[in-house]
């Protein structure tokens, strides 16, 4: 039920990008909520086209009069027939219809926002992700992604750090750690990082 969320959602997201990462547990959540929406808006097509007696689909009006039970026996072919035309349905409506809902928006599809949230999502879905940024002036600052933003060019965007956090100098060469109670979080515009390495974390 949750696969025409996930087309319909990310197919959202390509004309209307999320700002912030979700956890796991939200995404699955909204994947299904809108899979199910998807499926009843599928059946009351699947029921309506059913009105016409030659589309050979399940017909409410003889399904109050026989019982579902007895229908589904003397017509297996109609109640078959109009399951997998719901699902074809549901699929159809995840698949198209964010370009129906957001027809005035221009796709935005964006790899490199894409390979931020491969990789630096991974934070949001239960994975611990360090990562160590290299700064224009050759700072090195490294620490546990806490959020950061993906809807906006790249010299805007923002990453939040979490405490451990560590701070090397270009002419020292040592990383120097921020004590907890001093320094427990640090945001980096995304115009001052040069380079990010990543360590996933299970």
């Amino acid at each position: 039920m949750g696969a025409p969320g996930y087309f319909f959602l990310r197919g959202e997201e390509r004309r209307a990008p999320r700002r912030l990462a979700r956890s796991g547990v939200e995404e699955t959540i909204q994947f299904f909520s809108v899979g199910a929406l998807l499926f009843l808006l599928s059946a009351a097509v699947v029921l309506g086209v059913g009105l016409w007696d030659r589309a050979g689909l399940l017909q409410l009006d003889q399904v109050a009069k026989d019982g579902i039970v007895e229908y589904s026996k003397t017509h297996a072919g109609r109640v078959v027939g109009s399951g997998a035309f719901v699902v074809v349905v549901a699929f159809a409506f995840g698949r198209w219809g964010p370009n129906a809902v957001y027809w005035k928006l221009k796709p935005t599809y964006n790899p490199s926002r894409s390979v931020w949230d491969e990789v630096l999502g991974r934070a949001a879905r239960g994975e611990r992700v360090f990562v160590a940024a290299e700064l224009v002036d050759r700072r090195v600052v490294e620490g546990y992604v806490a959020t950061y933003s993906t809807d906006m060019a790249l010299k805007d965007r923002e990453l939040a750090l979490q405490a451990p956090i560590y701070l090397t100098l270009p002419e020292e060469g040592q990383a120097l750690r921020a004590k907890a109670e001093l320094l427990t979080h640090v945001i980096l515009k995304g115009e001052d990082i040069r380079l990010l390495s990543c360590r996933v974390e299970p």
